[in-house]
């Protein structure tokens, strides 16, 4: 049985982190390891992580440069044979989710990637991943719903003074174009809430993310592709500052019904 380490980053997250560590602690799958990384927080949060103290293998709160600077220190201190990160405020989107992974052949890959789900104030919506095939075209599934092998962590840690938004698509991207074999499980992996760093700078990410594809793939395809994108993120995020949340998500979830998507 391999075994899995589920790396939590935290920081000033008092309302949300025990939703996060109650779904990780829950899961059925016998040979977890749990790290918690915080980042020093000051409002509570550690008051709740020491309350589950006795059921996390390792966890620390201390000052560090961001939340990529703490995932590689979660990275070091791993014993698992793979890694997955589930930030504060997200949550597996069942008890087995990571035994059902498991229970399946992941012999000769490096990444092992599901589905996720979204969480808005009065909407989910479902997003399946992508072929690999497509990574060009940015994260084609989320971090919370991806297993990478520890070594290839330790090999490539994450460069987060670079790639201050998407030093983690920099790392799943340039492992692609590596040959670091691919899998793709079609089991809902994970959920978690909008707002995040990749909703509130949406086009800054989008910006970063072609700025990485464009050091290994110069085509003007690319560049048509994000050019585009990028022109619909600015509309979004104009759409959504004018917009309360409410009347927001009901715009999107008719987009989504209009386009076959699935949301409830």
């Amino acid at each position: 049985m391999q075994k899995v380490t589920i790396i939590t980053i935290s920081f000033n997250c008092r309302e949300e982190i025990e939703t996060t560590i109650k779904s990780v602690l829950a899961q059925t799958y016998q040979n977890i390891e749990y790290l918690v990384i915080d980042g020093a927080s000051n409002d509570g949060t550690v008051d709740i992580i020491q309350k589950y103290s006795d059921k996390i293998d390792t966890w620390v709160s201390e000052k560090d440069e961001g939340i990529y600077d703490a995932m590689n220190k979660g990275v070091k201190m791993a014993t698992g044979d793979w890694i997955l990160f589930m930030n504060a405020g997200d949550w597996f989107a069942a008890d087995d989710a990571v035994e059902k992974i498991f229970s399946q052949d992941m012999s000769g890959f490096g990444l092992v990637y599901g589905d996720h789900e979204v969480v808005y104030d009065k909407l989910t919506k479902v997003k399946k991943a992508l072929p690999v095939e497509d990574l060009w075209k940015g994260m084609i599934f989320s971090h919370q719903a991806l297993f990478t092998k520890t070594q290839l962590l330790l090999d490539h840690p994450f460069e987060g003074k670079r790639w201050k938004r998407c030093a983690d698509f920099h790392f799943i991207y340039n492992r692609w174009k590596d040959g670091v074999k691919f899998h793709h499980i079609p089991i809902h992996i994970a959920c978690f809430r909008s707002g995040g760093l990749s909703d509130i700078q949406a086009v800054q990410a989008k910006e970063e993310t072609w700025a990485i594809v464009k050091e290994r793939d110069d085509r003007s395809e690319v560049d048509e592709h994000y050019k585009k994108l990028i022109s619909y993120e600015k509309k979004v995020t104009a759409i959504r500052k004018k917009l309360p949340p409410s009347a927001f998500e009901y715009l999107m979830k008719l987009k989504n019904l209009i386009a076959g998507k699935n949301t409830r």
